[in-house]
């Protein structure tokens, strides 16, 4: 599935962006830092500034979760005091692991989501390797995002603080299919979304037009599929 390499057309200024420019072009001008990746994929930068990122984010939280953690542990029939004792100590140490971590299964997933979409729905032409890329530069979205939601998460309390259309309802309706739905509408999801439709679109040699229906299809079937998985998780305490 993935395309072999083609040449490019992209000028040597667009090639030669530093790992700066290309975080801070993401934001002012991601058709050229994107165009920079389809030239010449870089990839480790990006993905340890987001694994950093995460692991900063997942300390400051660390508190948070550890104590949703252990309320739904105590919550459990027969729960056994001297356990919830014990597990303290490697919540301390697993949830701040597993923030980090996320970054990998969200560029390395993604990318081979959307290099499906890309080169077998949409007819494109382009590597694994060019859209992990594009996708670990998407992902410095997670800058703004982290620093609106940890400061909402260390002020409530709340790992579940919304940033998106769910905000407008009362969180008591969490467990609701309506609640979920709103959701999916997280604007900083979004502004990733829009963000791929440009990567997909420059690195598939496409129009954009075309671009959007891939990517956008792509995220209705998620939202589709993901929101009643998430209200039932909501409703057993799991979500």
């Amino acid at each position: 599935m993935e395309a072999p390499d083609r040449p490019r057309m992209d000028s040597p200024p667009a090639a030669g962006l530093s790992l700066p420019q290309r975080v801070w072009g993401v934001f002012v001008a991601p058709r050229t830092v994107f165009q920079s990746l389809d030239a010449r994929p870089r990839l480790l930068g990006a993905l340890l500034v987001l694994i950093v990122l995460n692991a900063v984010a997942g300390v400051l939280a660390t508190d948070v979760a550890m104590q949703a953690q252990l309320d739904r542990m105590q919550s459990q029939p027969n729960a056994d005091p001297a356990k919830i004792a014990a597990m303290t100590g490697v919540l301390r140490v697993v949830l701040p692991l597993f923030s980090a971590l996320g970054p990998l299964l969200y560029v390395f997933g993604l990318a081979g989501v959307f290099l499906f979409v890309t080169n077998i729905l949409l007819g494109g032409s382009t590597s694994y390797k060019r859209l992990a890329a594009a996708e670990a530069h998407i992902g410095m979205i997670s800058i703004p995002m982290l620093l609106v939601r940890i400061p909402l998460v260390l002020s409530q309390q709340d790992l579940k603080v919304q940033t998106s259309l769910a905000a407008f309802l009362p969180r008591s309706d969490s467990a609701t299919f309506l609640y979920q739905a709103l959701a999916q509408f997280e604007v900083f999801s979004l502004w990733m979304v829009g963000l791929t439709v440009v990567a997909v679109s420059v690195l598939g040699a496409m129009p954009t037009r075309k671009a959007a229906v891939g990517v956008i299809g792509a995220w209705v079937v998620w939202a589709v599929a993901w929101t009643p998985i998430a209200t039932i998780l909501e409703r057993s305490g799991g979500g």
